[in-house]
């Protein structure tokens, strides 16, 4: 998809709405819920911290370290 991304970005924006909008929903959900918890630090930048973990996923699959199906 970040290939094809210059010839037809309106892919990639579908896939944003669809799949990971949704998921970053879920994500800084569960963030704020850790929050409130007094798990994650109140004045943690929480966009910053998803896109840190995001990133982290794809370093993993771009250098072929294989996810655990569990």
């Amino acid at each position: 998809m970040l290939v094809e991304r210059h010839r037809t970005p309106e892919l990639l924006e579908a896939f944003r709405e669809r799949v990971i909008r949704p998921v970053m929903i879920s994500a800084r959900a569960s963030l704020e819920r850790g929050q409130d918890r007094g798990e994650v630090r109140a004045d943690e930048d929480l966009d910053v911290a998803l896109e840190a973990l995001v990133g982290q996923l794809y370093a993993r699959v771009l250098c072929g370290h294989p996810f655990d199906e569990g």
